[in-house]
């Protein structure tokens, strides 16, 4: 991943132009594969033209998971920027007491109520990948379907890829979040926004 230089001195940055001479890049095709990613007209950071800073949160969650995210996903045929999305749901942007304590970074409960402990954010994203990754081989970038194949119950279903439980059971009286499938739609979302222009300035 190419980065754009930034002007650390304080001083007026150099302009697109002046970026795309000195790198030999466009920077309208920086992520010609995720053109889903560029900030919508009127949205979030509109009217900026360059990469800025998204703030500290979201660059601590993207910092701590990005690269081992990215690994897992790749292996899967999958967008990272859907197992982002639910971590950033399942675990508010890394600021849960799981996430932090127990670097539990999707909210792993078996039981519902007590939360798994992993040794590191990679450990826990290369366990998520040998118990879920399976669901989610070849979405590619589909949200939906990404969503769809996790809250699946495949305990008894014939010819199931595993024998689990829905990833969410959405169903209040079993510890689940009936708004689950909508909020985690919405963190996706909101990492397609966050992340190019973390990518490009890294803060």
């Amino acid at each position: 991943m190419t980065v754009f230089p930034r002007n650390s001195g304080g001083g007026t940055s150099a302009s697109d132009p002046e970026l795309m001479q000195a790198t030999g890049l466009d920077s309208n095709t920086l992520f010609p594969q995720t053109a889903w990613m560029r900030a919508p007209k009127g949205g979030m950071f509109a009217n900026s033209t360059r990469p800025v800073c998204v703030g500290p949160k979201f660059s601590n969650f993207f910092a701590t998971n990005y690269i081992p995210a990215s690994q897992m996903a790749d292996a899967h045929g999958a967008d990272v920027t859907l197992p982002l999305g639910l971590s950033a749901n399942e675990s508010g942007w890394g600021q849960s007491h799981l996430a932090r304590a127990q670097n539990n970074i999707a909210g792993a409960t078996p039981n519902g109520v007590n939360g798994v402990t992993y040794s590191s954010p990679s450990s826990a994203w290369q366990n998520w990948g040998k118990q879920w990754g399976k669901r989610i081989d070849g979405v590619g970038s589909d949200a939906d379907l990404f969503l769809q194949r996790l809250a699946t119950d495949n305990q008894k279903a014939p010819g199931a890829i595993d024998r689990r439980g829905p990833y969410n059971t959405q169903k209040t009286s079993s510890h689940g979040d009936p708004n689950w499938a909508r909020s985690s739609r919405q963190a996706i979302e909101s990492v397609r926004r966050r992340l190019p222009f973390w990518l490009a300035s890294g803060c």
